[in-house]
């Protein structure tokens, strides 16, 4: 489990600038989560908070009962929470594919029999296999941000954070990330999806909202969605969220699942 107690960050050692104010969050082991917000809110260093990038400036942050503030539990945190940004470059290191997956595993010092599994398991499940000795960067970004959850998946973690990971993406690309996604908390990984995209934040089982560095709704999306104060902060629902919930009003029965996306919406009504 990941407990957030009281949690707050300022970017000065004055505390000037709060960005994290008062944060009180628990998620569970296998959830999904999604966290909204307007540009500037704090979703990105409350990420950082979560693996120790950042430390607290006050309250703490839990990782199965370890504190992120604890360097000597720095390293084991590191392994448990795996980030991905939305600037795949950023995390792109090695020359090749499989060389990229394993900077991170030779930079703990892993076994390199081990590590030679880790690798090709990590390839198999993305189906990466044929690119394992492909450059990076002639990669399209689709193809580079699937690297950059492998370079992450390779540490078998327990929680995967993404950090508006689908933002730069094409539709295709875009899919192609959520299916892997969805399919790894399938498996029992569990999921904090930090996304801009409101269509999204269906995919999951509860939504977070934050502004102005606090936490200040949670519960689920269609929920989310029927607060005056979402409006009030610019996140309007989608609009295969407005034209189902249309649709059901005027008595047609409409699956709550085809809320997810535009394509769902088609399928619902164009069978």
């Amino acid at each position: 489990m990941i407990k957030i107690e009281n949690l707050g960050y300022s970017y000065s050692q004055s505390g000037g600038v709060s960005a994290l104010r008062r944060i009180d969050l628990e998620i569970c082991e296998g959830e999904f989560i999604a966290l909204i917000g307007p540009s500037g809110c704090g979703k990105t260093t409350l990420a950082k908070c979560l693996n120790g990038i950042l430390t607290p400036s006050c309250g703490q942050v839990l990782i199965d009962g370890l504190n992120t503030a604890s360097k000597e539990a720095k390293w084991t945190i590191r392994q448990q929470v795996g980030i991905v940004f939305a600037h795949s470059e950023n995390q792109l290191i090695g020359g090749t594919v499989e060389e990229d997956i394993a900077f991170g595993l030779e930079n703990i010092g892993m076994e390199p029999s081990l590590m030679r599994q880790r690798i090709d398991e990590t390839l198999g499940l993305l189906s990466l296999e044929e690119y394992r000795d492909f450059p990076p960067h002639l990669l399209s970004d689709g193809q580079k941000q699937v690297v950059a959850i492998a370079g992450v998946l390779a540490f078998h973690p327990k929680y995967l954070v993404l950090d508006r990971a689908t933002e730069l993406l094409d539709p295709g690309a875009q899919r192609r990330v959520l299916e892997i996604v969805q399919r790894l908390n399938r498996k029992g990984m569990t999921i904090l999806l930090i996304t801009h995209s409101m269509e999204e934040i269906f995919l999951a089982q509860r939504v977070v909202v934050m502004d102005q560095g606090k936490k200040i709704l949670e519960g689920e999306a269609k929920e989310i969605f029927a607060h005056p104060i979402v409006e009030g902060l610019g996140l309007s629902p989608p609009l295969s969220f407005r034209f189902i919930t249309s649709l059901r009003q005027r008595g047609l029965d409409v699956s709550e699942d085809t809320m997810m996306s535009t394509e769902g919406v088609l399928k619902a009504i164009c069978p």
